[in-house]
């Protein structure tokens, strides 16, 4: 009988085991943390007094460059390269890897955000907020480095375009 109770208690164990080796289940963002930036930088123009013309262009250039973290990793969206006049091929950088693209997108659109407004350091501690959140729900260092570096060298180009 003990040992019938101990292949039991072992076959849990290991399976137990099993299932704790397995691929992790990666984070994953949504769209609601794209409205949170977003918001953000909806309340920065309203803090700036940015005028309505001013706001739309901001506004432009923040979601374009998510939308171009996105087009470089789904093959569904396509780049504005072609559509928007004199646009550049936005590169993804040749260092890119590890990184997860949603929360890339999302540091390019803060990135871009935060450099083109002028308190703009008011959406560099949102982005570090959001950061220390990412660690929180299961980012890894690693990955929220390669995302914020990936991010970063969009938010360049598009600035520069």
């Amino acid at each position: 009988m003990r040992s019938k109770a101990f292949l039991t208690i072992a076959l849990f164990a290991v399976v137990a085991f099993l299932n704790g080796c397995g691929p992790k289940k990666q984070p994953v963002l949504t769209s609601a943390d794209i409205t949170k930036v977003i918001n953000q930088s909806t309340a920065i123009m309203v803090h700036d007094v940015t005028n309505p013309p001013l706001a739309a262009r901001f506004f432009s250039y923040i979601c374009l460059a998510g939308h171009e973290v996105v087009a470089e990793n789904d093959k569904t969206i396509k780049s504005m390269k072609g559509v928007l006049n004199e646009y550049p091929d936005i590169k993804k950088p040749a260092f890119a890897n590890g990184y997860n693209y949603q929360l890339s997108a999302l540091v390019a659109m803060m990135e871009t955000a935060g450099k083109m407004q002028p308190t703009g350091s008011l959406m560099l501690k949102y982005e570090q907020d959001l950061l220390d959140s990412c660690r929180k729900i299961g980012f890894t260092d690693e990955v929220i480095d390669s995302s914020v570096h990936y991010g970063q060298a969009i938010s360049k180009q598009i600035l520069a375009y």
